[in-house]
C-alpha cells in the first residue's frame, strides 16, 4: 500500500514540478518577448521618424527586424516579423493613422527551428512550447521645445510675392495656419529643403531677432550656442526686435555663434529627404551642453526656430504667437547675414494646454517637424 502511495505521489509531484518548472520557463520567455518586441517597435519607430521621414521603407523593417532579433527569448535569438506601415490603434492620437510600426515577436512550439523544449513535461508527451509578443509604437507628433532658437521667420504663404521671393504682402497673398487643413506653411513635404534666412526684410524667408529674456545682445548669442530657459509651444507669445542691431560688430558675433555651433558636428551633413549622415551624434559627439539641449543624442546642429504668421509680421504686430516650430540642420554663415540650413525632423515635447495647438487633434500632421517616438501598445 505504501509503495502505491508513493508511486501516485510521485507521479504528481512530478506533474506539479513540470508546471511550476516549464510554467515558470514559459512565463520567462514571453516577458523576454514582450521585451524584444518593444524594443523592435521602438527601433522601427525612431528609424521611421528620422531616417525615413517621407515614409516608411526597408530601413524603418530592418532597424526594428534587427533590433528586436538582438534579444534572446530562451537562450534563442528572437524570430520576429515587422509591418512597417501599420494602423494605428484608435486610441493612439498625435501622429498620423499610418504613422505606427508593429512588431510581432515569436518561439513557435510547432516549428522545430524556433521551439522552446520542455524540461519535464515532456514525461508526459509535451514536448515543446511557443510563446508569442506584439508591440506598436507611433511617430507622434509634437508641438513644444525646451531650445528654441532666437529668430523668427514668417510661415510659407501662397501667392506671386512667394514665387517672386519677396515678404508677404496682404494685396497679392493669402496665408493659412499650417495647424488645420488648407495650411499654406512649410510642412514635412520640405524636409531636405534647404532654407536661406535673411537679415534685410527683402526676401521671403526674412529673420527677426527674438527677445527671449529681456537680457539683450549677450542673452541673445547664448542662445543661439545654448538654450533659453522655458518652454515654447505652439501658440505661446514671442517677442521680436528689428535689425539692425545697435552694435555694428553684432552680425560678426552672431557668425561666430553659428560657427561654434557647426563645429560642435563639423562633420554632419544633409544626406536628401531629411536625413543627416555623417552625424557624430548619438555616440561620439563631445559637447558636454550641446546647441540643441539634447546632450549628443542628436546632432548638436539640428535647431528648432519659430515660424508666424507672415501677414501679422509684415503688420509689424508685436509679440506674435507661435504658429510652427521648424527644424533645420544649421549650415556654416556665409559671410553676408545670412542664416542658412536643411529642414529635417527633429524631437521635443508633447504639451497640451490652452495655448497650444496640438497636430494630433484634428490638425495638420503633414507640416509637424517635431517628431516623437513613442511605444503605444
Amino acid at each position: 500500500m505504501i509503495l502505491i502511495q508513493v508511486g501516485l505521489a510521485l507521479f504528481v509531484l512530478t506533474a506539479f514540478s513540470a508546471f511550476i518548472i516549464d510554467f515558470s520557463v514559459i512565463w520567462l520567455a514571453r516577458a523576454q518577448a514582450q521585451n524584444a518586441a518593444d524594443a523592435g517597435a521602438l527601433a522601427g519607430a525612431t528609424a521611421r521618424a528620422f531616417d525615413e521621414p517621407a515614409g516608411a521603407g526597408p530601413l524603418t523593417t530592418a532597424a526594428a527586424a534587427q533590433t528586436a532579433s538582438a534579444n534572446d527569448v530562451y537562450r534563442s535569438a528572437a524570430v520576429a516579423t515587422v509591418d512597417a506601415t501599420s494602423a494605428c490603434p484608435g486610441f493612439a492620437a498625435g501622429g498620423g493613422s499610418d504613422s505606427c510600426v508593429q512588431v510581432n515577436v515569436y518561439r513557435d512550439g510547432t516549428n522545430a527551428s524556433t521551439t522552446i523544449p520542455t524540461i519535464v513535461a515532456n514525461i508526459f508527451g509535451a514536448t515543446s512550447m511557443g510563446v508569442a509578443a506584439t508591440a506598436t509604437a507611433q511617430v507622434r507628433f509634437g508641438n513644444s521645445t525646451k531650445c528654441l532658437k532666437p529668430w523668427l521667420v514668417p510661415d510659407r504663404f501662397n501667392g506671386p510675392d512667394w514665387a517672386a521671393n519677396l515678404p508677404f504682402n496682404p494685396a497679392n497673398d493669402t496665408y493659412a495656419p499650417p495647424t488645420g487643413p488648407g495650411g499654406t506653411g512649410f510642412g514635412r513635404a520640405d524636409f531636405g529643403t534647404t532654407i536661406t534666412l535673411t537679415a534685410a526684410a527683402t526676401s521671403r524667408t526674412f529673420y527677426r531677432q527674438l527677445d527671449l529674456s529681456g537680457g539683450g545682445e549677450a542673452d541673445f548669442l547664448s542662445f543661439i550656442t545654448g538654450c533659453a530657459p522655458l518652454t515654447y509651444s505652439l501658440g505661446d507669445f514671442v517677442t521680436w526686435f528689428p535689425l539692425p542691431n545697435p552694435n555694428p560688430g553684432f552680425q560678426g558675433d552672431q557668425d561666430t555663434a553659428i560657427t561654434a555651433v557647426v563645429s560642435q558636428d563639423a562633420s554632419a551633413a544633409s544626406g536628401g529627404g531629411g536625413t543627416v549622415v555623417t552625424s557624430c551624434a548619438p555616440s561620439s559627439c563631445t559637447c558636454t551642453t550641446c546647441a540643441n539641449g539634447l546632450s549628443a543624442l542628436l546632432s548638436p546642429r539640428i535647431v528648432i526656430i519659430a515660424l508666424v504668421d507672415p501677414s501679422a509680421l509684415a503688420a509689424n504686430t508685436n509679440p506674435l504667437p507661435i504658429v510652427n516650430l521648424m527644424s533645420m540642420l544649421l549650415l556654416p554663415p556665409d559671410g553676408t547675414g545670412n542664416i542658412r540650413g536643411v529642414i529635417v525632423p527633429t524631437t521635443g515635447l508633447d504639451v497640451t494646454s490652452e495655448e497650444s495647438v496640438w497636430f494630433g487633434t484634428g490638425g495638420n500632421t503633414g507640416n509637424a517637424f517635431i517628431a516623437i517616438p513613442t511605444l503605444v501598445r
